[in-house]
Order: C-alpha cells, then sequence, then structure tokens
C-alpha cells in the first residue's frame, strides 16, 4: 500500500489530490511506527516526500504535524529514513512562507547534513532549500559552519553547464555575505574568485547576485582587496556597461560604489580608471532617459562613485571633475531627494581641488551648496548632507 501511494504521489498532477483525500495521515503512521517493516516504513516516507513536492500541499503538511514527526524520524539508526525526512524537509524549506517555520522547529540541521552527502545529484537538489533559508539571519553562521558553503561554493562557476544552480548559490552566498563574521569563511573557500568569474555569465540572473554578493564583500577594505586583485573591478565595469538588465545595473553600480569607498581606488589599472570615468560621464549625461525606480536607484549610485572619484587627486581625476561638474550640478535639481544629497556629496568632494574652484562658481555649485547647508523646511535633507555642503 504506501509502495502504491508512494507511486500514485510521484506525479504532479496526483499529489495535491492525494493530499486533499487523506493519504498523509497513514503514511505518517505507517512511517513512524518502528514495529513496522522498515522497508515499508522507508516506501511510506518516500510517498511523503513526493507530497511535499508540490507547494500547494506545504500548509496541510504543517497543519498536520509534518515538521515535529520529520526532526523525529531524522534522529533515526537508518540513514535511509534520516535522508528521506531531511529530504522532506529541504522541500517545505523552499516555500518562502514556511521557511521561518521550517527554522524555528530546528530543520536547518537535516537539510546541511544532506547537504554534506558525497552524492552530487543530491547536493544539487538541496540548492533551492539553502537558498532560501540563507535569507534568514539567524541561518546564516551555521549554513557557512556546518556544511552548507562547500555545497554553494562548487556550484557558483557552474554557470555555463547548470546556470539555475549558479544562480541559486550565488543567491545563497549574495545573503551569507550581509554577515560580516561569515566573510573570512568565504574568502578560505575561494568564493570570492568564483563569483568574480560569475559575472562573465551570459544571465543577468547570474551576474545580479555576483554583483549583490561582491557589493556586500567590498563594504570592507579588506576583503574590497581580494575582488581587485582578483580581477573585479574590470568585471564589474564591463558587467555594467554591457548588461541592458536594469536590476543588473543597478546592483553593479553599487558593488563598484562599495569598491570606490574603502580607499582603494588608488590601486585601479589606469585603463581601467578611464574607462570608470568615461562610464560615469555617459550615465550621468542620460540620466533623464532613466524613469524606473531600479534605474533612479542606479543613478544614486554613480552619483556615489562620482563623489569618491571626486575625493581622489589623480590627474584624470581633475579632468573629470572639470568634464562632468555640470551634469553633476544640474541632478542636484533632480525630483528625487536622495539624488539631490548624493551630488552634494559630489559637489563637495569637487570644492577640495583648487583648480576646480571657478568652475563651481560659474556653474552656481555655491548656491546648490548654501541650499543643502541651509535647507529650507520643506526639504531638510539630513544632517550628513548638511556637514558635506558645509565642508565643501
Amino acid at each position: 500500500g504506501a509502495f502504491g501511494l508512494g507511486t500514485i504521489c510521484g506525479h504532479d498532477e496526483h499529489r495535491v489530490a492525494m493530499m486533499a483525500a487523506g493519504s498523509y495521515e497513514p503514511l505518517s503512521s505507517m512511517a513512524n511506527n518502528r514495529e513496522v517493516e522498515l522497508e515499508i516504513r522507508r516506501c511510506a516516507l518516500f510517498a511523503i516526500v513526493n507530497l511535499a513536492s508540490s507547494s500547494q500541499n506545504h500548509l496541510n503538511l504543517i497543519a498536520e504535524g509534518a515538521l515535529p514527526m520529520l526532526l523525529s524520524l531524522f534522529s533515526s539508526d537508518d540513514s535511509s529514513m534520516r535522508s528521506l525526512s531531511a529530504l522532506v524537509i529541504s522541500r517545505i524549506a523552499v516555500n518562502p512562507e514556511y521557511r521561518q517555520t521550517v527554522s524555528t522547529e530546528g530543520g536547518l540541521e537535516p537539510v546541511l547534513y544532506l547537504s554534506r552527502t558525497e552524492d552530487t545529484e543530491m547536493q544539487r537538489m538541496l540548492l533551492p532549500a539553502i537558498a532560501s533559508l540563507s535569507f534568514l539571519q539567524s541561518n546564516q553562521s551555521n549554513i557557512c559552519k556546518k556544511g552548507g558553503l562547500a555545497n554553494l561554493v562548487a556550484h557558483i562557476g557552474k554557470y555555463d553547464r547548470d546556470p539555475e544552480s549558479s544562480r541559486l548559490a550565488c543567491c545563497a552566498v549574495a545573503n551569507l555575505s550581509e554577515m560580516e563574521s561569515n566573510l573570512p569563511f568565504l574568502a578560505d573557500s575561494n568564493a570570492i574568485s568564483l563569483l568574480v568569474s560569475a559575472l562573465a555569465a551570459n544571465r543577468p540572473q547570474i551576474q545580479r547576485e555576483s554583483a549583490r554578493s561582491l557589493g556586500n564583500i567590498s563594504v570592507f577594505a579588506k576583503y574590497g582587496k581580494i575582488v581587485l586583485n582578483g580581477g573585479g573591478f574590470s568585471r564589474l565595469l564591463n558587467c555594467f556597461c554591457a548588461t541592458r538588465d536594469m536590476e543588473c545595473r543597478r546592483l553593479t553600480a553599487m558593488a563598484i560604489v562599495n569598491l570606490t569607498s574603502t580607499s582603494i581606488v588608488s590601486d585601479l589599472f589606469t585603463g581601467d580608471y578611464r574607462i570608470l570615468l568615461e562610464t560615469l560621464l555617459n550615465v550621468v549625461k542620460s540620466a533623464s532617459d532613466y524613469k524606473r525606480q531600479s534605474a533612479v536607484d542606479t543613478i544614486r549610485f554613480v552619483l556615489l562613485v562620482i563623489a569618491n572619484v571626486f575625493a581622489g587627486g589623480r590627474d584624470e581625476g581633475n579632468r573629470f571633475r572639470r568634464m562632468i561638474l555640470k551634469d553633476v550640478i544640474e541632478l542636484s535639481r533632480s525630483r528625487d531627494i536622495k539624488c539631490r544629497h548624493y551630488s552634494s556629496f559630489a559637489i563637495s568632494n569637487v570644492c577640495s581641488d583648487i583648480k576646480t574652484a571657478s568652475v563651481i562658481v560659474k556653474s552656481n555649485g555655491v548656491k546648490i551648496l548654501v541650499s543643502l547647508a541651509f535647507p529650507d523646511t520643506d526639504d531638510p535633507g539630513s544632517t550628513n548632507v548638511q556637514v558635506q555642503a558645509i565642508a565643501g
């Protein structure tokens, strides 16, 4: 009977109907009964794996008390029972609505247990669950420390052979990289260089997650150096220039902001630096073409990169200041308050170069700085913006 139910539940079109017909209760009773023959218990649990393969059954499985039962079976002496119970939990964990419930009940450990297996197909099957669970901050440290990271790293570079697995791995690592204590693990596992390579994938979904990861990592100068030394700046810049996907462009711009704000702009190769300046100039001059919110975010990030570049003293930067200043001042009148504020950072940093002081005056930059330093009640801005404007 358990084998027959498992076979029927193996078909997508029957899973929801079988759950609605009450098949879970007898299956769980057989799987949990230690007096039943072990092979029958395995068949019953395999049928539950098939039921859990439909997201429409997850709510009913949880309501029926499946998670406590599965966690109990995970302590079984039989390795197949442990693996099958963990597999059911991983299927439920993929569902964003229930990943918190799975985590609260203790479901992360069974998923990581399976992730540590040498079965490469099983490792691939677990990527959706690990990626889902990685969105919860409470899981991020344990995923790194208890066997999840190795599985993720093994799939980052498979963007040509298995693009969906690569995307899921990059997504999970991007979530893990939000926690500073995880960064040493990412560095030691070679994940950073693999993420840089993944920017070359001809798929925006993978490039987005890779850029998000590198942006988080580059917040810290120590790890930003690793990104830079691994060719990350060139890859990010190439991706930013080539992509037509606005979300990908926004995330690569964010990563470039973080790279250029960690006091390593002077380490950029001259060729990359000049390409960066030309790219920033083109984006700012075409800012009016950026309509969607993700595009507005891109302009914000580009203004922050310009502010970072303006803070440097390289000759290319000095020429660039004179070329782009008028466009930056124009953006200080933007309807978007953050664009106005970030352009003020850039204008203020230009003031550090006496050679461009006359350009600021002629371009009405002084008036802009004064309005930001002493805002009216309709646009109070922030203390940081005021300080920057006053400094300018």
